[in-house]
């Protein structure tokens, strides 16, 4: 008996010994049917990729896989590297755009101003003008009067000459004992209007008129003897003439220096 429990616990261990065993190869399987499977997908995966190959293998007929890839990184890199080029160059081209705007306002506050400062140049420009126009309507009409001056000037002086040589009232050069300015017409137009005056017939008669009493007047005073001489004017004038001189000699005889001429 002790011999068959000996074998039955010797079949026992072996027992567990295989259950163990037996465990062990049904997780050896199941980890084979996973890799199994993982190299099935990757089967697949690489039988979707087999067309890629043959157009790679087709774009490079020389390299090998590995050479390609490490192209394909190149290019990655690449890539990224013009990616983020063209990021920098995006922050470029909008800081230009806004200094682009911005000189573009600038422009148009300078156009703004340039405006605005010629219109003050073109108004400027035509008050000046304007002003030059003036000047020039001015100058036209300061000449017109200048020759009508110059004319009437002219045709008052011929007609004073022609006046002074036509009316002698009085003897001697000094006419009415007024030299008028030849530069002064109106000077000369005074002069004019009294000889006219006192060269018309009715004032010229009341001139003369008033010469004639005074002189009677005076013939009358100093010499009452000769009341009839009043009409020869040449002997009163005689007369008055010698009376004169007469007085002189008396007061001379006072008075030596009397009549002396004062240097």
């Amino acid at each position: 008996m002790e011999i068959l429990r000996a074998k039955c616990e010797d079949l026992q261990a072996e027992n567990g010994i295989l259950i163990r065993k037996n465990q062990l190869l049904m997780s050896q399987i199941n980890q084979m049917r996973e890799a199994e499977e993982q190299i099935r997908k990757n089967h697949q995966n690489l039988e979707s990729l087999k067309p890629i190959y043959q157009v790679l293998k087709e774009k490079f007929p020389h390299d090998d896989i590995k050479t390609i890839l490490a192209k394909f990184d190149r290019l990655q890199t690449m890539c990224l590297d013009y990616s983020k080029r063209i990021d920098e160059l995006e922050v470029e081209k909008q800081a230009l755009n806004d200094e682009k705007n911005e000189i573009k306002k600038e422009v148009k506050q300078k156009e703004f101003l340039i405006k605005e400062e010629e219109m003050k140049r073109n108004k400027i420009i035509e008050a000046y003008r304007s002003q030059i126009e003036t000047k020039e309507l001015d100058a036209t009409e300061n000449n017109y009067y200048k020759e009508n001056y110059k004319a009437l000037f002219n045709k008052v002086i011929n007609i004073f000459m022609k006046w002074s040589q036509g009316i002698n009232v009085f003897d001697g050069k000094n006419l009415l004992g007024i030299k008028p300015d030849l530069k002064d017409p109106l000077e000369m137009l005074d002069v004019m209007e009294k000889m006219i005056r006192i060269s018309t017939s009715k004032d010229l008669q009341e001139y003369l008129k008033k010469i004639m009493v005074s002189a009677n007047l005076l013939l009358r005073k100093f010499f009452p003897g000769s009341v009839n001489d009043r009409f020869d004017p040449d002997k009163i004038y005689e007369k008055i003439t010698k009376y004169i001189e007469s007085l002189h000699s008396e007061l001379r005889k006072y008075n030596p220096r009397f009549g002396m001429t004062r240097e």
